[in-house]
């Protein structure tokens, strides 16, 4: 059977909560492949990122292959959220040591008494031409798995 037409007939039933009025159609080229899953959840290799409509640039990693693992992310180049104690140049110099700079890299975020933590040792990586994805752990003191983010001023481009 064709996994496309079975995870969207679980999205028409509405068992991908966090993909619920964020994505009508599951299409073949949104398939995302981890092909070692991503550590805590090995056994999940097919995912799709989706828009949250109304909170972008925040976005969901959704395992199509288990309605209840879902992920809010966010690129790590955005103009929104950045690590608390390191400056972004820092961060992309320390990734460029382990991450491809023209993979797709995201943050997965956190919230909790309204504040937002992300993930900068573990970031997720996706290659868009391959529709390839892993989740790196990378070895480094500046880099924490639960790092206090910081909102940038839109308008300023600067840390408020």
């Amino acid at each position: 059977m064709d996994k496309i037409k079975v995870y969207q007939d679980v999205l028409n039933e509405g068992h991908y909560k966090l993909l619920s009025d964020n994505l009508e159609i599951i299409k073949k080229d949104d398939l995302l492949l981890f092909e070692e899953g991503i550590p805590g959840f090995e056994d999940l290799s097919d995912f799709i990122i989706a828009p949250i409509k109304n909170y972008e640039p925040f976005m969901v990693l959704q395992s199509l292959q288990n309605p209840d693992i879902g992920m809010i992310i966010l690129p790590v180049k955005n103009n929104y959220l950045t690590p608390a104690e390191m400056s972004m140049d820092d961060l992309l110099s320390i990734y460029k040591n382990y991450i491809s700079i023209e993979d797709s890299i995201y943050f997965i975020c956190r919230f909790s008494n309204k504040q937002v933590t992300i993930n900068t040792k573990a970031p997720l990586v996706v290659n868009n031409s391959s529709k390839t994805g892993y989740q790196p752990i990378i070895d480094h003191d500046d880099l924490k798995t639960n790092d206090d983010a910081t909102l940038k001023n839109n308008e300023e481009g600067v840390a408020s």
